[in-house]
């Protein structure tokens, strides 16, 4: 019976261990070395720089426990940051370069001297460079920097879409791009990133995507803006008029009209705004929009939009719109507020006054608020090293503790918690701007902030919709350069001939050679209807001067650009934005002007 028992007891500890085996990962090492990578972002200007080390030595607590990897923090104030980057590309392009060249060097020594008698290499191992993780923790404990074995630039901060689009284009991020790393060892972060910022996939739209790669995580946040009608609630009861039915600046036009002719103090609309079925490329105004079925078509060939800048026009004639600046105790009708509920709330705060509302637009991500700040993998990554700047950013989107840490400074050091979990600052020796440190959902608020503004903030991007031209990389098209027209001066040839020849003897060119015409850029349209939006579109959008005449003279300069209106519109600008637009409807074009590109296309599909 002992042995039966001890035999048992012997399976269970052999089974026990076996288990727990499986579960504990495997201590490394403490002599191993730990790769150090630099995180490059902007911080305040009272930031100093022992906070800065605390901060280091905090997330990498965290991070060389976890992951393995260490990072080190490159912080600049907002004035210097973009400074710094170029300075640390250059330092690393320049070492780079030093290090093919001497590289070449030792290979032709190395071929001239092949007779000479052979002397022991070193492998470098006695001399391994690199440090532990006891080694990072001793020296930001003592205040002191990592140093960097060789100058480098991983992870950094890229604002605004204009220069994600430029890095791109120079080859500053890494060659791959990270959409396969984001499939495999960054799936988390797809979770905690709502999709219009960031992708996993080349197929997908999304605002990182670019020419078919992504290259950073853009700091997840509340997308764009709500735009809001917003009346005055004792006159809407006065005139017998609801909220829900003014869901248009064309429905609210017969309220106007009362409250102009019954109130003689109130300013029946503050200002105006544009279509909320529309999207203009570029900007407000832009002769080239797509509609709310994801159609393209030309702003001033619509009768649509004719019909509304005419009602703006006729708002300003009859009264509805104020004469100059209002006044701070101006009472209004009707107002348009751009921002969230919060903003409604602050403006019957400062006005005394009770307000109804409809959503007039909900908001809409585009390339421009969605990559207002990303932080982006240099080309200093490759291989290994991609998948752990991978991990680290992954970590600063979907870690509570190190994303805090990264904002807010070291707890009891920096800052502490109130009863109602708000940050409450100690002090300003480490600042940072939450719209540039990664995740936003992830920090505490403020205290006196709204608690719930990160709830009120997902509603808003659930609420969201997507620019149409959210992957639209415009760019002026090469075209066939024109050649003369020369027919009426050719002399007639003798048909017989086996060879056609012109006038000076020479055999005319062959369909191969005539494909073979140079090529040249199309015009700039973008800046030729800039130019034209600029001059014309403050008197449409506010209602003044004589609106047939302006018109009149946009169709008119519009068609005399570049190679014509319609042709721009059914050419560079369709074609371009049908190519970035994976979901461009499939139904005939509404639009008689272009009418025949659709069918153009598919036939020569």
């Amino acid at each position: 019976m002992k042995k039966r028992l001890a035999a048992v007891l012997l399976f269970i500890l052999i089974l026990s261990s076996s288990v727990l085996s499986s579960c504990v990962s495997v201590i490394k090492p403490k002599d191993a070395i730990i790769k150090v990578y630099t995180v490059y972002g902007i911080t305040g200007d009272s930031t100093k720089p022992e906070a800065i080390r605390q901060v280091e030595l905090a997330m990498n607590r965290i991070l060389i426990t976890n992951f393995d990897v260490a990072i080190k923090l490159m912080l600049f104030p907002e004035d210097e940051y973009d400074q710094a980057v170029q300075d640390a590309f250059d330092e690393m392009e320049a070492y780079e370069l030093k290090k093919k060249e001497e590289a070449s060097a030792s290979k032709a020594a190395a071929l001239s001297n092949k007779n000479k008698p052979k002397e022991q290499a070193s492998d470098g191992s006695d001399a391994e460079s690199g440090l532990t993780a006891d080694m990072i923790y001793a020296l930001l404990e003592s205040g002191a920097e990592i140093p960097l074995d060789v100058p480098r630039i991983d992870i950094f901060l890229v604002r605004g879409k204009e220069d994600y689009y430029k890095f791109a284009d120079e080859g500053k991020f890494t060659k791959e791009g990270i959409i396969q790393k984001l499939a495999s060892d960054g799936k988390a972060l797809t979770k905690f990133v709502n999709a219009f910022f960031m992708a996993n996939s080349s197929t997908k739209v999304s605002a990182a995507n670019y020419n078919g790669k992504a290259y950073g995580v853009p700091n997840n946040g509340p997308i764009g803006e709500y735009e809001y009608l917003v009346y005055d609630k004792e006159l809407l009861q006065k005139y017998e008029f609801d909220a829900p039915s003014l869901k248009t600046l064309e429905d609210v036009e017969f309220f106007l009209e009362a409250v102009k002719a019954g109130e003689k103090d109130v300013v029946p609309l503050t200002g105006t705004t544009t279509p909320n079925n529309v999207s203009f490329l570029f900007q407000d105004g832009f002769p080239v929009a797509v509609d709310d079925k994801g159609y393209v078509f030309g702003t001033y060939l619509s009768e649509e939009l004719e019909d509304f800048y005419r009602m703006l026009n006729r708002f300003r004639s009859k009264g509805y719109l104020p004469e100059g600046e209002l006044k701070d105790d101006q009472r209004f009708a009707v107002t348009i507020v751009k921002g969230n509920i919060s903003d409604i709330e602050a403006l019957e705060r400062e006005t005394g006054r009770e307000y109804e509302y409809v959503i007039y637009k909900n908001p809409i991500g585009t390339a421009d608020n969605l990559l207002e700040n990303v932080f982006a993998i240099s080309k200093a990554c490759v291989a290994e090293e991609l998948t752990e700047a991978v991990k680290i950013l992954k970590v600063l989107n979907t870690d509570t503790e190190v994303r805090n840490i990264f904002q807010y400074g070291v707890i009891n050091e920096n800052y502490i918690l109130n009863d109602d979990n708000q940050v409450v600052r100690l002090n300003e020796d480490y600042m940072m701007n939450r719209e540039q440190t990664g995740n936003q959902f992830l920090c505490y608020t403020l205290e006196g902030e709204d608690p719930d503004i990160w709830e009120a903030a997902k509603k808003q991007n659930l609420e969201a919709t997507l620019s149409p031209f959210i992957s639209l990389n415009f760019k002026r098209l090469e075209v066939q350069a024109e050649t003369p027209d020369v027919s009426e001066e050719e002399p007639a040839t003798d048909e017989s001939a086996e060879v056609s020849e012109t006038s000076t003897g020479l055999a005319a060119p062959s369909e191969a050679e005539e494909s073979e015409a140079p090529k040249v850029l199309e015009p700039d349209y973008k800046t030729l209807y800039t130019n034209i939006t600029n001059k014309y579109y403050d008197d449409l959008i506010n209602g003044t001067g004589d609106f047939d005449a302006i018109w009149s003279a946009i169709q008119s300069e519009l068609e005399e650009a570049g190679d014509g209106y319609i042709k721009a519109l059914t050419t560079t600008f369709y074609k371009q934005i049908r190519a970035a637009s994976p979901n461009y409807p499939t139904d005939p074009t509404p639009y008689d002007y272009m009418s025949g590109t659709d069918a153009t296309e598919s036939a020569a599909s």
